[in-house]
């Protein structure tokens, strides 16, 4: 891992996992094209139970579910490249959509 290359190519892979989290993230909370899908299951979700609440705030909040599509990202990522501690990676690349939530969409 002491080539330059070897470190451009990694936070290359970062910067696309990041970019790649963010947009899934985006499609699945507000983009208009799946509107009526992700209406009929928020309201097959939305009840008065605890769990079905929290798995409703976990389907509309962006800090939750980027979470999740980040954790799935650098997993699929490091099936095809090996990625130097994953976990890390995961909690970089979460943060990472974060920022660009923050500054795209607020």
């Amino acid at each position: 891992m002491g080539n330059p290359i070897d470190r451009m190519f990694v936070m290359l892979i970062n910067v696309v996992m990041v970019f790649a989290s963010y947009r899934i993230t985006r499609f699945l909370i507000s983009d208009t094209l799946i509107d009526e899908p992700r209406g009929w299951v928020l309201t097959k979700i939305w009840g008065d139970g605890g769990l079905r609440r929290k798995l409703h705030e976990l389907l509309t909040c962006p800090i939750c579910l980027s979470v999740w599509i980040s954790a799935g990202v650098v997993a699929v990522t490091n099936h095809w490249v090996s990625i130097p501690v994953p976990w890390i990676t995961w909690l970089g690349v979460c943060g990472g959509v974060l920022l660009l939530w923050r500054w795209i969409e607020e």
